[in-house]
C-alpha cells in the first residue's frame, strides 16, 4: 500500500520530505497505522511538483542549493517576517484563513492567563524556546542537504523563523521569572524562594526554588483572580472580602478541633456565600436588562421618517425601560457602551497596523495578484488609493474589510 503524500510538504531532499510546519519525515515509513511506503518514482515526482509550487526560484543563475552569505542572511529574515505574519494571523483565523472570534478569544484569554498566572507564561515561553530551537535545528541539515536553490531559501527562512521564536520565548521566560519572583511567598521570609539561593547555587537548587516560587505564585494570583471574578460579577467587595476571611476562620477551626467553632465558621461561610451569590443575580439581571436596551437602541438608530406600529410599539418600550431603569441597569450600559468603544478602537488600531504594513507592496504593485478578486479587490484598490482603515470600514463594513485585508496578508505573506 502506497501512503498519500501529505499535503503540507514544501519540498523533498535526500530522501526526506519537509513540512511546511518544519517537521523532516522520511519518504518511507509509518505513515498510518499501517506500515506503507512511497516509491522513488513518487519521491522524484514530488520534488518536482513542489518545485514547480514554491514561491522561491533561483536568482543566481546557478540552481544547486547553494545562495551565499547574503542570500541566506536575507532568507533568515523573510523567515522571521513569515514567523510574525503567521502567527499574528493564527491567533485570529481559522485553519481555512477565516477570521474567527473563537480562536479570537481564545488567544486573548489565553495572553490573559499568561499575564495573570507569571508561571503559566514561564511554561509557554519554555515550550516556544524548544519548539523554535527544534525548528532550527531541522532548518539547518535541511540547508546543509539542499540540491536546490529554492530548497536553500525555504530551509534558511526555517532557521530565522525558528531563531526568532526561540529568543523571543527566551526573552518572555525571563521576564516571566521576575514576574514569579515577585508575585511568590514561598521563601522563608515570605519572599521569593530563588532570590534567597546565591548566584554559586547548583541548577537543581535554583530549579527547585523557582518550581517553589511557580507553585506560590500561582495560589497567590489564583486567589486574586478568584475575588476579582467576584467583583467584576456583581458582588460587593465588602460581601467577598467577608467570604474569604470565613473560609480562613473555618480552616483554623479545622485545625483546632472545636466543633462549635467549626459550626460557627461553617454558618458564616455559608451566609456570606448567601450574600454574594444574591450580589451577583442583581448583577446578572442589570446587565440584562441593559442588554435589551441597548438592543432597541440599535433597532431605534435606524427608524427614520414616518413609523410603522412595530416600530412605535419599539420606540415606546424603549422610552418606558430607560425611564424606569434602576442604577444598577444604568451602569451597566455604561459599561457596555465602554466595552464596545474598546473593542472598536482596538480593531480599528490592529486593522491600521496591518494595513500600514501591506500598504507598501500595495502602492507599488502594478497590478492586483491573481489571488485577489472581488470585494477584496475593490478594498485592495481603495487601498492603493490611500483609503485609511476606518474609512474604508465606512464604505465596506467591518467584517468585509477584516476578510479582505487577511486574503491580501495571505497573498503577500506568500510571495
Amino acid at each position: 500500500m502506497t501512503a498519500a503524500i501529505p499535503s503540507n510538504v514544501a519540498y523533498y531532499s535526500n530522501g526526506y520530505y519537509y513540512t511546511t510546519d518544519g517537521q523532516q519525515i522520511p519518504i518511507s515509513g509509518t505513515q498510518t497505522q499501517e506500515t506503507s511506503y512511497i516509491s522513488q518514482t513518487e519521491a522524484d515526482t514530488l520534488e518536482l511538483s513542489s518545485a514547480a509550487t514554491s514561491s522561491e526560484t533561483c536568482t543566481d543563475g546557478k540552481d544547486d542549493g547553494k545562495i551565499g552569505f547574503l542570500g541566506a542572511l536575507g532568507n533568515m529574515v523573510k523567515g522571521v517576517g513569515k514567523t510574525i505574519v503567521n502567527g499574528v494571523k493564527g491567533m485570529f483565523t481559522d485553519k481555512e484563513g477565516n477570521f474567527s472570534l473563537g480562536k479570537t478569544l481564545l488567544s486573548i484569554g489565553t495572553a490573559a492567563l499568561c499575564i495573570a498566572v507569571p508561571a503559566v507564561g514561564v511554561a509557554a515561553c519554555a515550550v516556544g524556546a524548544v519548539a523554535g530551537g527544534v525548528q532550527v535545528a531541522k532548518g539547518a541539515i535541511a540547508a546543509s542537504q539542499a540540491e536546490t536553490d529554492a530548497e536553500a531559501k525555504e530551509a534558511w527562512q526555517n532557521i530565522g523563523g525558528g531563531a526568532f521564536t526561540a529568543a523571543i520565548s527566551v526573552v518572555g521566560a525571563k521576564a516571566g521569572v521576575k514576574s514569579v519572583m515577585a508575585s511568590s511567598t514561598a521563601g522563608v521570609n515570605g519572599g521569593s524562594a530563588l532570590s534567597e539561593v546565591g548566584n554559586k547555587a547548583s541548577i537543581i537548587k535554583k530549579a527547585t526554588a523557582l518550581g517553589k516560587d511557580a507553585i506560590s505564585s500561582t495560589k497567590n494570583n489564583l486567589s486574586k483572580i478568584k475575588t476579582n471574578i467576584l467583583t467584576k460579577a456583581g458582588a460587593s467587595e465588602t460581601h467577598v472580602s467577608d467570604l474569604k476571611t470565613s473560609k480562613e476562620l473555618l480552616k483554623e477551626a479545622k485545625k483546632s478541633g472545636n466543633a462549635d467553632e467549626i459550626a460557627t465558621a461553617k454558618e458564616l461561610v455559608s451566609e456570606s456565600k448567601s450574600s454574594v451569590s444574591a450580589d451577583i443575580k442583581e448583577n446578572i439581571g442589570s446587565y440584562k436588562e441593559a442588554a435589551k436596551i441597548n438592543s432597541l437602541r440599535n433597532k431605534a438608530s435606524n427608524i427614520k421618517g414616518a413609523t410603522t406600529d412595530a416600530e412605535g410599539k419599539l420606540l415606546q418600550e424603549l422610552e418606558i425601560r430607560e425611564t424606569f431603569a434602576s442604577d444598577a441597569t444604568k451602569s451597566a450600559l455604561s459599561n457596555i457602551e465602554t466595552a464596545k468603544s474598546q473593542i472598536s478602537n482596538t480593531l480599528s488600531n490592529t486593522g491600521t497596523k496591518t494595513l500600514n504594513a501591506l500598504r507598501h507592496p500595495i502602492k507599488t504593485a502594478k497590478s492586483i495578484p491573481s489571488g485577489i478578486s472581488g470585494t477584496s479587490a475593490k478594498v485592495w484598490q481603495a487601498i492603493k488609493e490611500n483609503a485609511s482603515y476606518d474609512q474604508l470600514v465606512n464604505k465596506f463594513g467591518q467584517e468585509t474589510v477584516d476578510n479582505a485585508i487577511l486574503a491580501i496578508g495571505t497573498v503577500y505573506s506568500i510571495n
